[in-house]
């Protein structure tokens, strides 16, 4: 009687090792959004619950170094800037009064603007230009 053959040994092997990276990444992922600029914002601007106003789902934005690709939810309300990136359990709602300096930028080729936020500055969000013109009415930037 012989062992494993050698094709289910090698298709057991790539399982494995595809299991690993997965845990991995979603481990990385998970300690990445513990550790991440929406911590920070959540910790300063807590939001209960999602306000009413104009919601984009699926967003692209930048927090600091960070990039949030199509995974980021943004309320614009009469309240602020409510951030709720996917998979993370916290999201913040920035007054608009905590919104300065905004200046042109691009975010993956794209026009944009960033904006820093807090005074002192805890964190610098870039968004794309049409969303930037969304949140301008309630802004004194």
């Amino acid at each position: 009687m012989g062992g494993i053959p050698p094709a289910v040994a090698v298709l057991l092997e790539s399982l494995l090792v595809f299991l690993a990276v997965f845990v991995a990444v979603l481990t990385a992922m998970r300690l990445f959004a513990i550790a991440g600029p929406l911590t920070r914002l959540s910790r300063r601007y807590p939001a209960a619950e999602q306000p009413e106003g104009q919601v984009y789902a699926w967003q692209t934005m930048g927090l600091g170094a960070v990039k949030y690709k199509n995974s980021v939810t943004v309320c614009i309300s009469r309240q602020g800037l409510y951030l709720a990136v996917e998979y993370h359990a916290r999201p913040a709602l920035v007054p608009w009064a905590e919104l300065k300096r905004a200046r042109p930028t691009r975010l993956y080729w794209r026009p944009a603007v960033a904006l820093t936020i807090g005074a002192p500055a805890i964190a610098t969000i870039t968004v794309y230009e049409d969303l930037y013109q969304a949140m301008r009415r309630y802004m004194s930037v």
